[in-house]
């Protein structure tokens, strides 16, 4: 998953940025499920955000069957593949 976009000092544009810069290493945003995962309720459509900010900052939100993707990769153990 590569979200090109920096949120509260995480870098998102690549896995092994978010990991080397997310507090406590990549689980503090992306968490055990995406129900529970910062960077699940980031992409939300409707906020609150964490943070505030929505991710994508700058474009339009992600397709539903991104988000589709997007949880499932996160439910799986969110691995670098």
């Amino acid at each position: 998953c590569h979200i090109s976009a920096h949120s509260g000092g995480v870098n998102l544009s690549n896995y092994q940025t978010m990991k080397a810069s997310a507090p406590a290493g990549a689980s503090s945003i992306i968490g055990a499920s995406h129900a529970g995962s910062v960077l699940w309720q980031m992409l939300q459509p409707a906020g609150p955000w964490p943070g505030g900010v929505r991710m994508p900052l700058a474009g339009g939100y992600l397709a539903p069957d991104q988000l589709d993707k997007i949880a499932a990769w996160i439910d799986q153990g969110a691995k670098n593949n």
